[in-house]
């Protein structure tokens, strides 16, 4: 009597170890897709926040401190979005142009939202300027 396996056994467990791997594979690919998306989530967060310490604390631009104080500009199709300082006081991040005293543009930073992302839609149309104003927090939407 030989003891060992046969073709037909050796075959069914490569297939089952196969078909083990390919499943993780794919739920690893997800769960890197869902945690891409959280990273920025947070980063979004996170800067809106950084915007509203910056108009509270009147943080100077270019050595003036913005009327309109601090605020997060986001627009449907992008993926990136803006912190700009409100200079001209119109709760509204001037795309165009030189709003800010001595030639400057509002924009303090523009931040990438990661690869492979961007923003689908917004509840108020396709741009949405959010304001954070001084002394009292005072939130423009």
């Amino acid at each position: 009597m030989k003891h060992g396996f046969t073709l037909i056994e050796l075959l069914v467990v490569t297939t089952i170890i196969l078909v083990l791997f390919f499943l993780v594979l794919v739920n690893y690919r997800l769960g890197e897709k869902s945690f891409s998306l959280e990273e920025s989530a947070a980063k979004l967060a996170q800067d809106f926040r950084k915007m509203e310490e910056m108009a509270m604390s009147a943080k100077e631009f270019h050595g003036k401190i913005p009327r309109g104080g601090y605020g997060v500009y986001l627009r449907a199709g992008d993926s990136l979005y803006t912190l700009f300082a409100d200079c001209d006081q119109n709760y509204q991040y001037t795309v165009a142009g030189i709003p800010c005293e001595g030639g400057y543009s509002e924009k303090v930073e523009e931040v990438s939202l990661g690869e492979r992302l961007e923003i689908s839609s917004l509840s108020s149309g396709s741009v949405l300027n959010v304001v954070f104003t001084p002394p009292t927090p005072l939130v423009t939407i």
